[in-house]
């Protein structure tokens, strides 16, 4: 009896890692990637979101958006930012939020002000594809150097369609 309820106890122990990792993992979600853009996996449906990708869009941030001089000093080396954007009609982005929660989120406190003109630019840019709706997440990650915004455009690639793991940190 006293070696059957050693067993049942090591067993436990073993088991319990098991069950507390599995309910830590209620908390992540399985993405799509195709073409830069992030899906949701069981809403991926293999549509163009922005006209030429998400490269296009890049492009077209770098080429817009300005950084004041008080918010340089706070977007030191690397930043990456997930966004998470929804079209509830098509072609219509209804809204637009850096998602916090996650881990891909690193940009300091003081330099929200810079996201915040990221996302109106985001929101403005011309080429949203107007047969797009659902929910949609766009990785970013950049560097800012004299007041200009570098994309790296090689971050998210994957050779047709990838997947990744988010989740809270």
């Amino acid at each position: 009896m006293l070696l059957f309820m050693r067993k049942l106890i090591i067993v436990l122990f073993i088991s319990l890692p098991f069950s507390v990792s599995a309910k830590l993992n209620d908390d992540w979600k399985w993405l799509v990637i195709q073409d830069g853009f992030m899906f949701p996996e069981e809403t991926f449906a293999n549509t163009l979101v922005y006209d030429g990708g998400a490269w296009s869009l890049y492009y077209y941030l770098e080429q817009t958006t300005i950084v004041p001089p008080q918010q340089r000093r706070f977007l030191n080396g690397q930043q990456m930012v997930l966004f998470k954007m929804n079209f509830d009609s098509p072609g219509k982005l209804t809204y637009i939020e850096p998602v916090e929660r996650y881990y891909w989120y690193s940009v300091d406190g003081l330099a929200k002000p810079f996201i915040e003109d990221v996302m109106k630019i985001l929101a403005n840019a011309p080429g949203w594809n107007t047969a797009f709706s659902g929910e949609v997440y766009l990785p970013l990650r950049f560097r800012i150097s004299g007041g200009r915004m570098f994309v790296d455009y090689n971050s998210f690639v994957t050779m047709g369609v990838g997947k990744v793991k988010i989740g809270r940190r």
